[in-house]
C-alpha cells in the first residue's frame, strides 16, 4: 500500500474513532434524561446543571428534575421532536410542574428545510413547592427571521439558582388554514 493511501485509512479510521467517542459521550451525558430530550449544549449554560429522571407525579409518568443550576443563563433541555408549524400557527405547550424559581417554555423555529431558524417566544412560570398544571401558547412568527418557520420544536429552560422539576410535557400544534389532512395533533413528548 503507497503512503498516501495508508494515511487516508488511518485518517478515516481516525475520525470513525472520534465519532463513536463523540457518540456515546453524548448518549452518556443525556442518559440521565426521559427518551425524547437532551441537553441544550450551548456554552452559554457552562457548567451544566444536574439532571435526573425520577417518577412523576400522575401515574405512569416521568419527571425531569433540574437542580444545581450555577449558569449565569441557567438551563435548556430541548424536545427531540420538532412540529409541522407555519407563521400564524399556534403552538401550546403544557407540562406539571415544581421547584423553586423560574421555568421557562419557549421554542426554536426551523426552516421547511429542518435548517434552525432562531429562537423564538419564552414565558416563564415562578415555581412552587407543590405540583401544579402549567401551559404556555405561541403564535408561530416569522417577523424577526429572513426565512420562513416550517417546524418548531419546544425546550425547557430555569433560572440560575433555581430548582426545577418538569413532568407530562405535552405539545400541540394548532394550524392557521386546515388542510383536511393535516389535522392537528397532540402528543406526550
Amino acid at each position: 500500500m503507497n503512503h498516501e493511501l495508508n494515511m487516508t485509512v488511518r485518517s478515516a479510521k481516525y475520525g470513525v474513532l472520534c465519532a463513536l467517542v463523540a457518540t456515546g459521550l453524548t448518549a452518556v451525558a443525556d442518559a440521565d434524561l426521559p427518551k425524547g430530550w437532551f441537553r441544550n449544549r450551548w456554552n452559554g449554560y457552562e457548567p451544566h446543571a444536574t439532571m435526573e429522571t425520577t417518577d412523576g407525579p400522575l401515574a405512569g409518568t416521568w419527571a425531569i428534575r433540574v437542580s444545581d443550576i450555577a449558569s449565569q443563563h441557567g438551563f435548556g433541555i430541548l424536545s427531540e421532536r420538532k412540529y409541522p408549524a407555519v407563521e400564524g400557527d399556534r403552538l401550546r405547550v403544557t407540562f406539571y410542574g415544581k421547584g423553586k424559581g423560574e421555568a421557562k417554555i419557549s421554542y426554536v423555529s426551523f426552516t421547511a428545510e429542518g435548517k434552525w431558524n432562531q429562537p423564538r417566544g419564552t414565558r416563564g412560570f415562578e415555581l412552587t413547592d407543590e405540583w401544579r398544571l402549567y401551559e404556555a401558547e405561541f403564535v408561530v412568527s416569522d417577523k424577526t427571521s429572513k426565512e420562513k418557520t416550517g417546524f418548531v420544536q419546544p425546550s425547557l429552560h430555569g433560572a440560575k439558582d433555581s430548582e426545577c422539576w418538569f413532568s407530562d410535557v405535552r405539545a400541540d400544534v394548532t394550524r392557521s388554514k386546515i388542510d383536511p389532512v393535516d389535522l392537528p395533533e397532540t402528543r406526550e413528548l
